[in-house]
């Protein structure tokens, strides 16, 4: 059974120390700061978050599923990308199972700190990470 994600206030001081650290570009590699709208306050919101990149393509997996960035991406369909100060908009697009199945296995390969939260093993086939990617949106960027 996967481990379940809950933001704590450990969680929350996690997240504003790399958003910090990332203004000086001193962060994991692909990882950003996910700035976006909320969808019911209209406020700015923003997490750290590592993207999955495959060959040109580049991709925003939420490996603790459908959390509160994941709604607010949905909604809008757009956001911003922030790193070193720098910001980059774009737009994105929510990929099927099959699509995701790939990708969700990338990440999962790549990120060892995310895969309790996965009910996945090591060594395990794309057709594992297909058939779990309902519970783990990804987002191909467009632009």
């Amino acid at each position: 059974m996967a481990k379940q994600y809950r933001v704590d206030g450990k969680v929350r001081m996690v997240n504003r120390v790399m958003a910090f650290l990332n203004k000086f570009g001193v962060r994991p590699p692909n990882t950003v700061v996910l700035h976006t709208q909320g969808r019911k306050s209209g406020q700015a919101r923003s997490t750290p978050v590592t993207l999955a990149v495959l060959g040109e393509s580049r991709y925003l997996v939420s490996p603790y599923g459908a959390v509160g960035w994941v709604h607010n991406i949905r909604a809008s369909g757009s956001a911003e990308l922030g790193l070193k100060g720098q910001r980059e908009q774009i737009s994105v697009s929510e990929l099927g199972a099959d699509e995701a199945g790939g990708v969700l296995k990338h990440y999962f390969d790549n990120l060892k700190i995310v895969r309790p939260f996965f009910d996945a093993e090591e060594g395990d086939g794309a057709e594992v990470f297909t058939s779990i990617a309902a519970g783990h949106p990804v987002f191909k960027i467009e632009s």
